[in-house]
């Protein structure tokens, strides 16, 4: 039986395919659902692109078929097994949502088998990063643009969570408000080191960081629980006039767009009762509504060194950014999709 709710004041089915769909080797992968507790779980497709026609299906709910167990019986203090769904990504061995990795053939790996965060005691959970399954990911969902700061994009395997776990991932992983990759490097616009902690004002930059960390390799005994020296390398880094709300990777140059960044917050944070200072954030917040425009930038992804800057009109939607066929294209929180290519 088809079977309806109401979200965000529609009428919709209670299995929606979550954002995309991803096509690789001539088969159709998607995930429909909303959650592995709610409505019999979800259902992971594969699917013929060409008649729809179906390959084969996983059902994902809270309990192993294999083991008996449910995903409450993997949690490790704040911490548990994927439970909602995502865009889909691939590195070509494995399909992941989140954090949580597929085999090819739609079947899910034993959770046992899975490498997860672990918390010996409060506050005290290891971040390191399994090489064999590092990949782009957020653990909130790459359509979530909230930007809350317990949660970033990553390149890796695991995310703690909770609040004194969300910041060590960050420690050992590149990560960021968002990111973009090649072979050898990750590069983002994400918190400077020293705001990968408890922290109220956060300061961003550019950077780029190499794919691989000392901290690569299953338990690793060098990573004190205790305390987490930030791990990850970076070859480069920049200081940006924006916030990057949307970034793009195309033939050894990043495109950068995003609203103004106005003010400094640690040193506003000093002086919040400054009437001028209360002024900056008033204007910072209309900044980020789009009401004061936004930036364009591209850098050379070697060094970062700056190769152009334009004003626009309106900033991007969150990651609406797109590079093909020698332009570039940005889809505007004002409702316009706008196109930029270089002067023949």
């Amino acid at each position: 039986m088809d079977q309806r709710s109401i979200a965000f004041e529609q009428l919709e089915s209670v299995w929606p395919v979550h954002g995309s769909v991803l096509v690789q080797n001539g088969i159709l992968y998607c995930v429909a659902g909303r959650s592995m507790f709610l409505d019999g779980g979800m259902r992971f497709w594969r699917l013929d692109p060409k008649s729809g026609r179906v390959l084969s299906e996983t059902i994902l709910d809270d309990r192993e078929r294999e083991t008996g167990k449910t995903l409450q019986d993997y949690v490790s203090w704040l911490n548990m097994p994927t439970a909602l769904p995502d865009i889909l990504s691939s590195d070509g061995r494995l399909i992941y949502m989140r954090s949580q990795p597929f085999n090819l053939n739609g079947t899910r790996p034993a959770l046992k088998e899975i490498p997860r965060a672990e918390s010996a005691d409060r506050g005290a959970a290891p971040a390191t990063q399994h090489a064999e399954l590092k990949h782009l990911f957020s653990p909130t969902g790459f359509l979530d643009d909230s930007w809350w700061h317990r949660s970033y994009w990553m390149y890796g395997s695991t995310f703690i969570g909770g609040w004194c776990g969300y910041h060590l991932a960050g420690k050992v992983a590149p990560a960021g408000r968002i990111l973009v990759f090649d072979d050898s490097r990750v590069y983002g616009f994400g918190r400077k080191p020293r705001f990968y902690r408890w922290t109220v004002p956060i300061e961003h930059h550019l950077f780029a960081a190499g794919k691989s960390n000392k901290t690569d390799v299953p338990d690793n005994k060098n990573v004190s629980k205790r305390k987490q020296k930030f791990m990850v390398r970076h070859h480069w880094t920049k200081n940006l006039p924006l916030f990057a709300r949307a970034m793009v990777l195309a033939d050894g140059t990043l495109f950068i767009a995003g609203p103004p960044d106005l003010i400094d917050e640690p040193q506003v944070f000093t002086q919040i009762n400054d009437p001028k200072v209360k002024q900056s954030l008033i204007d910072q917040a209309a900044a980020l509504d789009g009401e004061k425009g936004a930036i364009l930038m591209a850098v050379l992804t070697a060094d970062g060194k700056q190769l152009a800057q334009y004003d626009l009109d309106s900033p991007p939607v969150f990651d609406g950014m797109a590079a093909a066929q020698g332009c570039l294209f940005m889809s505007m929180t004002n409702g316009r999709v706008t196109c930029f290519r270089a002067d023949k």
